[in-house]
């Protein structure tokens, strides 16, 4: 993530998390409908800063089939404002939505009745999004890419190549305390992709 892009996110996150911190106080006050009006304000400012990559996470999750990425990205805001009580102050947001997005494009996954690859259109517009063109040079080459990455794979790559997230975020998005692992995660996939780059050029 670029400077000036770290910079807004986090003056971003802060407003986001003040709103939280007071949707709190009020709850304990017992004051609800001010606590929830805090909440939805909290809920907004995500949105407004998050969505469009949250969408576009989901929808190479998904292999942007459009249908299923609106809805993933629709059912994780869904579920930030229902946690949104229970959010430590200390998570990072980035790596809290992604993760709960993760889920949610998982549980659309297991849903699809034939589990088979789902080809992006080649008609879509701004197709790479940004990846490095050493590795897709084509968009069959991406789709090739995709379909040979399990879930946790494809959130890393996409993480790392689409959004520019840092190893951190990857790794709280993950799960993965322990920075050494998500390393060591991170190269296992580098040394994969490598590979079915091979086999694409062969």
């Amino acid at each position: 993530m670029k400077d000036s892009e770290t910079t807004r996110s986090t003056k971003a996150d802060k407003e986001i998390k003040r709103y939280i911190c007071q949707g709190k106080e009020f709850l304990e006050k017992q004051e609800i409908a001010t606590a929830e009006w805090y909440f939805r304000m909290g809920l907004k400012e995500i949105d407004r800063h998050y969505r469009p990559n949250i969408l576009r996470f989901c929808y190479y999750m998904l292999f942007r089939y459009n249908y299923y990425a609106e809805d993933a990205s629709q059912e994780t805001f869904i579920a930030v404002l229902k946690q949104l009580k229970k959010f430590d102050i200390n998570t990072n947001i980035s790596s809290w939505l992604h993760g709960i997005a993760r889920h949610k494009c998982v549980d659309i996954l297991r849903m699809i009745k034939s589990h088979k690859f789902v080809p992006i259109y080649e008609d879509y517009e701004d197709s790479h999004f940004g990846i490095p063109e050493s590795y897709c040079e084509t968009l069959e080459h991406l789709n090739i890419m995709l379909s040979k990455l399990t879930n946790r794979e494809r959130a890393v790559f996409i993480q790392s190549y689409i959004e520019n997230m840092s190893s951190e975020e990857i790794a709280r998005s993950l799960n993965i305390v322990n920075i050494n692992s998500y390393h060591k995660v991170a190269e296992r996939l580098r040394k994969k992709i490598e590979q079915i780059w091979k086999e694409i050029e062969s």
